[in-house]
């Protein structure tokens, strides 16, 4: 599989800018720092951590992720979390 990701150096360097880290976005969001690097390079697609994580740099997930975010809505679990208020 072709690794679009890799001339999208943007999410890693908005993430840094932020004083984020993978394993940082891995314990707020409840998932392995190996799903969030995957997500991050391209190699994985999950519309929830690609929301996530773009609402944590403060864009869409269409500006961060491009043509690799998955167009769907956004999952019932993301939708709760939003109700109450769970920080990204």
């Amino acid at each position: 599989m072709e690794n679009i990701a890799a001339g999208r150096p943007g999410v890693k360097q908005k993430l840094r800018d932020r004083g984020l880290s993978i394993v940082e976005i891995a314990r707020r969001l409840g998932v392995s720092k190996s799903f969030v690097s995957l997500v991050i390079s391209g190699r994985q697609v999950s519309p929830f951590l690609q929301c996530e994580i773009a609402a944590l740099v403060g864009q869409t997930p269409e500006e961060l992720f491009g043509e690799l975010f998955w167009q769907r809505r956004p999952t019932r679990r993301l939708a709760r979390r939003r109700e109450r208020g769970v920080p990204a």
